[in-house]
Parts: C-alpha cells; sequence; structure tokens
C-alpha cells in the first residue's frame, strides 16, 4: 500500500420518522450515491428495547440480527458501533434496507408524540 495513498470513506444514513409511544412496524431503504464497502453500522436509539431490528439488507445480503436466540437485534447495541467482519459491498443501484419494529417505548425525558429520527448509519470505503 503506497502510505500517500488516500482512503475516501462514507456515510449513508437510513431515517425513520417515529412518533414517541405510538408502536410501529417498519421498513426503509435508501440507495446511496455512490459505491462503496460498509464495513460498519451505528444507531441512535435512545434507550434499550426501544427498537428491535428484524433484519438489514445491503443489496441482496440478508443479515439478521445476533444479539439474541430469536435472531433480532436490539438497535441499542448500534451505539456501540457494529463492525462486520468482512466489509460488505453496496453499489449505487442497490439498496441499504432496515426491516424493524419501535416498541413504543417512551424513554426518560422524551414526551409522547414527539417525532423521534431513529437513524441507522452505514459507513465505509469507497470502491
Amino acid at each position: 500500500m503506497n502510505v500517500n495513498q488516500r482512503i475516501e470513506r462514507f456515510s449513508l444514513g437510513n431515517l425513520t420518522k417515529l412518533a414517541i409511544g405510538k408502536a410501529l412496524d417498519f421498513e426503509s431503504e435508501i440507495s446511496p450515491d455512490r459505491d462503496f464497502s460498509i464495513d460498519v453500522f451505528i444507531g441512535n436509539a435512545p434507550c434499550p428495547s426501544f427498537v428491535i431490528i428484524h433484519q438489514i439488507h445491503i443489496g441482496n445480503l440478508q443479515l439478521s440480527g445476533s444479539h439474541t436466540e430469536l435472531g433480532v437485534m436490539d438497535a441499542f447495541y448500534l451505539h456501540r458501533r457494529l463492525h462486520l467482519p468482512n466489509p460488505v459491498p453496496l453499489s449505487k443501484t442497490e439498496k441499504f434496507r432496515i426491516v424493524g419494529t419501535y416498541t413504543g417505548l417512551v424513554p426518560t425525558d422524551f414526551k409522547e408524540g414527539f417525532e423521534f429520527p431513529f437513524v441507522v448509519t452505514a459507513q465505509g470505503a469507497g470502491i
């Protein structure tokens, strides 16, 4: 590797608007504007059991949750960043899709009815 070689990193945020206190099953998808290889996911769930992720799709690849025996993932664990063992390429002709459930939980200091922008961000190097 050339020590002067520059490696660009990109982020792609997948947004779902939630109404606090109102449970919701959701699917949200977005396509990138450039090809990149995803190696990290980060989420903004404010507390455990706020959102449960059933599936993450990167193009044709489906990742299932691994933090429970049911095959689902508590989105709160994405605060600490979920690193993939091998980067997964995503082209601009493919979709980054999240399938999940907002449980309706109202976190401390949140008001019922408040609109919360739940985001899962995929990050990785350009290809």
